[in-house]
C-alpha cells in the first residue's frame, strides 16, 4: 500500500513466535494488541528522510522485535550495554537528532524511566513531523527489574504525559480475570508454556478499561 509523498509504506511481519514459549497471559495479549497496533500504523507509511531512508528507534526493546521492521534501519537503545544495544543512553537524554525519526516502538520501558514525562518530551523530538509512536506499559502487574520500576500509568495519565503529540490512541488490554490469573498463577511454567497461548486466544479482544493488564499508545507528532 501507498503512503503518502515522503512516507513510506512498510509491510510489517508481525509473527508472535518472537521469544521462549515461557509467557505471562499478559506479555502475549500485550503481543497480539502489539502486533495488531504495528499492523494498522504500517498501513499509513512513515515520513523518510532525504534519501528515502526510514529510520526506527526501539527503546529498550533491543531488537526483540526486529522483524517487525524494515532491514539496515532500526536502531536499538538501552540503558544497560548487557543487552547490547546500538546505542548505550537513557530514555530521558536520547542521543539522537531532532526530527530524524519516521517510527518509535518502546515497549515495557516507560515504568522503568525515573522522569517518565521528559522520557515523553525526548520521544516527541526525536520524531518526524508526522512520525509514530507505538509504546506499550504495564498497568496491574508485579513489581520487575527492581531496583528501578518506578511507576503505573492510568488512561488518564498517559493522555496527560503524551498531550504535545498531535494524535493520541490508548488501547487497553486484559481484564480482571487476566489480571488475577497472572497475579496467582500466571508464571507457573507448565501454565505459561502451555496454557497460556490457548487463554490468549480466548481472551485476545479482552480489553477492561477500568482493570486492565496494561496499555498500548498510538502516538502521531
Amino acid at each position: 500500500m501507498k503512503g503518502r509523498p515522503g512516507h513510506k509504506s512498510v509491510r510489517i511481519r508481525t509473527g508472535l513466535g518472537l521469544r521462549p514459549d515461557r509467557k505471562t497471559l499478559s506479555r502475549r495479549l500485550l503481543e497480539r494488541r502489539l502486533a495488531a497496533c504495528m499492523r494498522a500504523v504500517a498501513a499509513h507509511g512513515f515520513p523518510t528522510d532525504l534519501s528515502g531512508e526510514l529510520v526506527c528507534l526501539d527503546l529498550g526493546g533491543v531488537g526483540r522485535y526486529r522483524s517487525w521492521f524494515p532491514a539496515g534501519h532500526l536502531i536499538t537503545l538501552d540503558l544497560d550495554p548487557g543487552h547490547q544495544p546500538n546505542v548505550v543512553a537513557r530514555a530521558e537524554q536520547l542521543p539522537i537528532r531532532d526530527d530524524s525519526a519516521g517510527l518509535i516502538v518502546s515497549t515495557e520501558m516507560l515504568e522503568h524511566c525515573p522522569e517518565p514525562a521528559r522520557a515523553v518530551q525526548e520521544m516527541h523530538r526525536a520524531l518526524r513531523q508526522g512520525g509514530r509512536l507505538i509504546l506499550s506499559t504495564p498497568f496491574v502487574y508485579v513489581v520487575h527489574g527492581s531496583p528501578g520500576d518506578y511507576f503505573r500509568f492510568t488512561a488518564d495519565g498517559l493522555n496527560h504525559l503524551f498531550r504535545s503529540f498531535h494524535e493520541v490512541e490508548i488501547h487497553p488490554f486484559g481484564n480482571r480475570f487476566t489480571v488475577v490469573y497472572d497475579l496467582l498463577v500466571g508464571f507457573t511454567p507448565f501454565l505459561s508454556s502451555v496454557v497460556n497461548p490457548f487463554l490468549s486466544r480466548f481472551f485476545a479482544a479482552s480489553r477492561s478499561p477500568v482493570c486492565p493488564a496494561g496499555h498500548v499508545i498510538v502516538a502521531r507528532k
